[in-house]
Formats: structure tokens, sequence, C-alpha cells
């Protein structure tokens, strides 16, 4: 069953992202953050940085986590590579950007104030994935964010 955070991430990202993750420049690129109301991204209060962790640790995001809290959440916006998991094995691991079938991704996580996480993703140019399993290091730096709030 799709929920409709899945639709408005669905929606969203098929609006935001680009067509092609491969056209992000790996060397230019922005992450940013930006509250979620009435449906759609407040581009009036987007915050950037070059780095996720940094942004997500600034007092922009906190800031902007707070109004998002008052209104249907916050969109964070990242991109970089990806590259298939060797089998969780982490002695055998290459980082995504050494690893010779890397691929460029942009990815839009969408956060509510209850906790409610979906991303969307694209990968190359492929189809819009969207995903409401959150873990890893981005994940619980989006939760550490909404709890400083």
């Amino acid at each position: 069953m799709t929920t409709q955070l899945e639709k408005l991430a669905e929606q969203l990202g098929n609006k935001y992202l680009p067509q092609d993750a491969g056209d992000i420049s790996p060397t230019n690129s922005k992450c940013w953050i930006a509250p979620v109301a009435d449906g759609d991204i407040k581009t009036d209060y987007i915050y950037s940085d070059t780095d996720i962790y940094d942004l997500l640790e600034s007092d922009d995001a906190v800031r902007v986590a707070r109004e998002a809290g008052l209104n249907d959440g916050l969109a964070i916006f990242t991109c970089g590579w990806g590259a298939p998991i060797n089998g969780h094995d982490p002695e055998n691991e290459v980082p995504a950007s050494k690893h010779p079938l890397r691929r460029r991704v942009a990815l839009l996580i969408f956060a509510t104030p209850t906790g409610e996480f979906v991303s969307a993703m694209r990968v190359g140019n492929d189809e819009l994935l969207t995903n409401s399993d959150g873990e890893g290091a981005l994940h619980e730096a989006v939760m550490e964010l909404w709890m400083s709030c």
C-alpha cells in the first residue's frame, strides 16, 4: 500500500530530481534542506552546503527543522556515488567513489514531524525509486536533527 507520504515523495522526486543523476557534477554539487508545506518544497527557505553532514549539524538546518515541524515536514537533497554492496564484508568493501561500477545518485529525503521518513532516489538515469526503510549514517543524522528541535 502506498502511503500519502510516499506519493508526495514520488511527486516531488519527479519534480526536483534530475532525469539523470549523472548530470550532477561530482565537484560542484550542493546538498540542501528546506521545509515542505502544502504539498511542495518551500524553495524560498532552502539552505545549502557542500557536505550533507555539515549541513544537518548547522544552525540553518535547525531553523528549517523547527519551521518544518510547524508545517508538513522537511526535504533534504543530497547526491553522491552509489555502488553495489559487496556482501557487507567491511574488509572487501571499496568506497563507492572508487568502485568500478559506481553511478551518480540523487536523493531526496522527506521527514515528517511525527518521525516518518521516505526517500526518493534516482541512480543514473534509472526510474525514480521510493523507499521508507531508512537506515545508516544519513538516516541517523536526520533523526538527530529532529531530536535537536
